[in-house]
């Protein structure tokens, strides 16, 4: 049992490594995970998207953060998983 738990954890490490993940700094400082700039095929695809990712981590990559208003929240949160 011990021997079919190591080597099921083995293979789900494994499994780890082959995500195509990338960690992205926008300019306000914040990392963020997502694809590799080697993932797009077009230039301006790439810098749409990258500049999207700006404008909703930094709020509108001008270097502030703005968290959303409470209108804007959910009033019924979903809830989380046990």
């Amino acid at each position: 049992m011990k021997k079919l738990f190591l080597s099921g954890a083995f293979i789900a490490l494994l499994g780890t490594f082959s995500a195509n993940a990338w960690m992205y700094n926008t300019p306000c400082g914040i990392a963020v995970q997502t694809v590799p700039p080697e993932f797009f095929d077009d230039p301006v695809e790439r810098a749409k998207f990258y500049a999207e990712l700006d404008a909703a981590y930094c709020g509108g990559g001008k270097g502030e953060v703005t968290p959303p208003s409470k209108e804007e929240q959910p009033k019924d949160p979903i809830p989380a998983v046990p």
